[in-house]
């Protein structure tokens, strides 16, 4: 059985070798549970952070007409797909400001509605995986768009 590693405080970091395990106060997961991510050996995740779910934020039939449009985006890639999408994005983000809800909340919203798609986890090669990173950047540019440009519309003109 391996030992337990301990921080510098004392604290356990988890199994010596296993790459996960808890580092202070933070959860360490071995990088190969996020394949996306590029890092060394562990990702430090903040144990203490809150971490609101969309779902909670966004009404549940609003979210599943941003994945139902993403998954037309991707499966035909044209710009009648993309308006649907950004349809979507401002449904959201007419409740984001209502809510006073930040641009970094519609950006976590499309990321789960995004890795929620099955294309999406399972690219066949490299070339699909970059042809999708090229769609999903054209999505977040129209959520932040979307969000900035509702705001704009919603605040009154100065006088």
């Amino acid at each position: 059985m391996a030992a337990t590693r301990r921080s510098r405080d004392g604290s356990p970091r988890g199994r010596a070798g296993s790459g996960n395990g808890w580092c202070g106060k933070v959860l360490c997961l071995p990088s190969a549970a996020f394949a996306s991510v590029r890092s060394r050996d562990v990702i430090h995740l903040p144990v203490d952070s809150p971490q609101r779910q969309p779902s909670l934020e966004f009404p549940p039939p609003l979210i599943g007409e941003l994945g139902g449009a993403l998954a037309l985006y991707v499966a035909r890639r044209t710009e009648p797909e993309l308006e649907g999408v950004r349809h979507a994005l401002e449904q959201l983000c007419t409740v984001a400001h209502r809510q006073g809800l930040g641009p970094e909340r519609m950006v976590i919203a499309v990321k789960e509605a995004w890795a929620a798609l099955p294309e999406t986890q399972r690219a066949p090669s490299q070339r699909e995986t970059d042809a999708l990173r090229g769609l999903f950047e054209r999505v977040l540019t129209a959520c932040l768009d979307s969000y900035y440009e509702s705001r704009d519309r919603s605040e009154p003109p100065p006088t």
